[in-house]
């Protein structure tokens, strides 16, 4: 494989765990809001709706049919959840020692005494980006 596919193919992998770990938190945040808005015994609130939603201006009616459809389906993303995330742990891992692998000795043992003060429990990826990582896979121009 070239260097230009092997880009693409990480780009393309990346996209798909971010993808992956976007959608396990939103799972999650809506599991969690349910119990804890149960456990104090009030009509659970759910999480907040998708940002297409929000701007429909939906009765109160309305949102409660849309808290409905995602009390639905929820059971069934948090067993997708509990199925991918070995999976998810797996390339977590190989993404961690790919990392370290491009590493100087000096950076690893930084890395190494990073990743281990801060436990992993399945909620991403095992290392931290910089911020440009977001907008993309290249780093800022340097400053002259």
């Amino acid at each position: 494989m070239d260097g230009l596919n092997k880009k693409y193919h990480l780009k393309l992998r990346l996209a798909f765990v971010i993808f992956i770990i976007f959608t396990s938190g939103f799972a999650c945040g809506f599991a969690l809001s349910k119990y804890f808005s149960k456990s104090a015994g009030s009509v659970p609130p759910g999480p907040p709706p998708p940002l297409a939603i929000q701007d429909l201006n939906l009765t109160e009616a309305q949102l409660g049919k849309a808290k409905l459809i995602g009390d639905k389906y929820l059971p069934e993303i948090v067993n997708l959840k509990k199925k991918i995330k070995p999976e998810l742990d797996s390339i977590h891992e190989k993404m961690r020692n790919e990392l370290r692998n491009i590493l100087t000795d000096a950076q690893k043992r930084i890395f190494d005494q990073d990743t281990s003060s801060h436990p992993r429990h399945g909620h991403g990826p095992p290392m931290h980006f910089p911020p440009h990582h977001h907008r993309g896979m290249h780093p800022p121009p340097p400053h002259h």
